[in-house]
Parts: structure tokens; sequence; C-alpha cells
């Protein structure tokens, strides 16, 4: 809407312009013909001026002010006097932008699942909506992965250990020896028992 206002009124501000430019040519050649009829000789001069230079806007937005200035190329010689060359106008009217504004993260959710992989979340909520081109919002939710390890893990048993002493110091007797697990098994993972063979050794 701003944009198709600024145009409508640049297109009006330079038909005028040109307006008052086309009456100010009639008259000259009009007080031309005065002054020839008159068997006047000197011609008047009128002012001329140099075009407007503008100083920086003193805001970038929400309504500043610039100066502008001129300079006199051609004094008057019985002619118009020459018009201001300073002038002070509003510049800069439109809105500042707003940006986005987000809290902070929550804390993160419970994982969805206990092994094999899961996901757990986080949020942030907007504090301020974004507005007049301002930047806008990032992410407002965010995933991560967690509790990746295998569900089904069978134990882990570890070398064996020293023969035990024989039962007996004549005749026939047998000695052991065990193997201990090392890492236990997880979710639907197996372990053999403490006296299966795997874990439990005998010999005469």
């Amino acid at each position: 809407f701003l944009k198709k206002e600024y145009a409508h009124q640049m297109k009006e501000c330079c038909d005028n312009r040109n307006g008052y430019m086309s009456q100010l040519c009639g008259l000259k050649k009009i007080r031309a013909h005065l002054y020839e009829a008159s068997g006047r000789t000197d011609m008047p001069a009128d002012c001329e001026v140099s075009d407007w230079t503008d100083e920086p806007c003193s805001a970038s937005c929400e309504g500043g002010t610039q100066k502008r200035t001129r300079a006199i190329i051609a004094p008057p010689v019985n002619g118009t006097q020459c018009p201001p060359q300073e002038m002070v106008r509003t510049c800069n009217v439109h809105r500042c932008p707003i940006d986005c504004r987000v809290g902070t993260w929550s804390e993160w959710t419970a994982c969805s699942a206990g092994c094999g992989g899961g996901v757990r979340t986080r949020l942030r909520h907007v504090t301020v909506q974004p507005f007049f081109d301002g930047k806008p919002c990032p992410e407002e939710s965010e995933e991560q992965q967690c509790n990746i390890q295998a569900c089904g893990r069978d134990c882990e048993i570890g070398d064996w250990e020293e023969w035990s002493r024989c039962s007996k110091v004549c005749h026939t007797g047998h000695r052991a020896r065990r193997a201990a697990v090392i890492v236990e098994a997880l979710g639907q993972g197996t372990c053999p028992e403490p006296d299966a063979e795997e874990r439990l050794g005998f010999e005469e």
C-alpha cells in the first residue's frame, strides 16, 4: 500500500511541476514581448539556482527530518528574486520493522522409545510476532535422536577363571571353573544361567 501511495504522490508531484514550468515559460515569453514593445533593451534576468542537495535523514524510520540546500548560479538582474536556498522536510515516515522474538527452549521430552532409537523434542514459543518486514521467526520446535542402542543384546561372558582345587586328594575327584558375566543382557537379550555349561565347567 505504501509503495502504491508513494508512486501516486510522485506522479502527481511531477505533473504539477511540469504544469508550473510550462506556465513559467509562458510568462517569460509574455514579459519579453512587453519589454520589446516598450523599446527596452535591458532584458531582465531571473535568479538561477542549482538543484537541491539532500543531507541524510535524521532517522531510518518512524519519521525524521532532512535538510536540503541549493546554491545561486546566477543572481537576478531586474528579474525574479532568488527562492530560498534551504529547506527542511520530513523523511522516512514508514514504520520501523519489528523482528520476531522467541522464548527460551523448554526441557527435552521423554524419549519415545527405551531402545532401538527414538526421538525427543523441545519447544519455544513466539513472544513477539514480526511486523513491517521484520526478521521472521526461527524454528519453534527441535527434535533429537535418543536411546539408539539395540533393544535385544545378549550378555557377554568373560574368560574362564582358574580351575578350583580337586575335590579329593586321592582316587577320583573333580574340579570346577567358572566364567563371569562382564556385560549384562539388555532388553530381549538372553544370558546363560550360572550353572549352564557356558559358565560352569567340570573335569575329573
